[in-house]
């Protein structure tokens, strides 16, 4: 990676970093992007994605439109298909419904809330946010 990967400093109480986590690291057309998985307590998994940033599938359609720390963002929120009442959470940001990548992004069992919290404290990003077609 070209930069400092900062882990957001603002945790939910019931997540923990796992020593078995998860880190993937890509580079697609010369963009360089990294993911890593943690885990909360009950085992749930969520993670962060720095780089290149994007929703699950390429669907924006259900996200809606955040601001993170006066950045634009793009929030995801979808129902467990279990039927419980977690729900599946997806943050990009810098991003907006027309140029829908970012440079971060949290995913997980997280609530939402939660989810932005995290993100505003992380570093603001100073660069543009990339803009790419990842070919969904």
């Amino acid at each position: 990676m070209d930069g400092a990967i900062a882990l957001p400093t603002s945790l939910p109480s019931n997540v923990r970093v796992d020593v078995g986590a998860s880190v993937s690291v890509a580079t697609v057309d010369g963009v360089r992007s990294a993911q890593v998985k943690l885990a909360t307590e009950q085992g749930d998994v969520w993670g962060i994605m720095y780089g290149r940033s994007g929703l699950d599938g390429c669907d924006t359609a259900d996200a809606r439109s955040v601001t993170v720390s006066g950045q634009p963002g793009l929030l995801s929120v979808t129902a467990d298909p279990e039927e419980s009442s977690r729900k599946w959470v997806q943050l990009v940001w810098p991003a907006t419904l027309r140029d829908d990548e970012g440079v971060y992004g949290l995913f997980g069992w997280l609530p939402p809330r939660a989810v932005v919290a995290m993100a505003e404290s992380m570093p603001v990003v100073a660069a543009a946010p990339v803009v790419a077609t990842a070919g969904c």
